[in-house]
């Protein structure tokens, strides 16, 4: 999806440093949910092949959920942003105060 939005709204002469940021940022969020599985198998007590459980690992998984809730929201509000800036979305009313 990030491959996607960089080639639709990023000029052509800057596509391959926006490649490039994508490449990273996925191989950093992929570090991160490394790191967080392996510590929450550690925190379980399952730390080596002979403490392993199928129970440990569906808890240690779960360690990704927020890196994909950041994710999800990051690209959401900075379609937005882009969509905005370069005019393909109009700008929002303000909102008037209730009385």
């Amino acid at each position: 999806m990030s491959f996607d939005h960089a080639r639709a709204f990023t000029p052509s002469h800057r596509l391959s440093t926006a490649t490039g940021i994508i490449n990273s940022g996925g191989f950093i969020a992929g570090l991160a949910a490394i790191l967080a599985i392996g510590v929450a198998m550690d925190l379980q007590g399952a730390g080596t092949p002979d403490t392993y459980s199928l129970e440990a690992f569906r808890v240690a998984f779960l360690t990704q959920l927020p890196l994909w809730a950041i994710g999800t929201v990051g690209i959401v509000v900075e379609r937005r942003r882009t969509r905005l800036l370069l005019g393909i979305d109009p700008p929002r009313a303000p909102r008037r105060p209730r009385p």
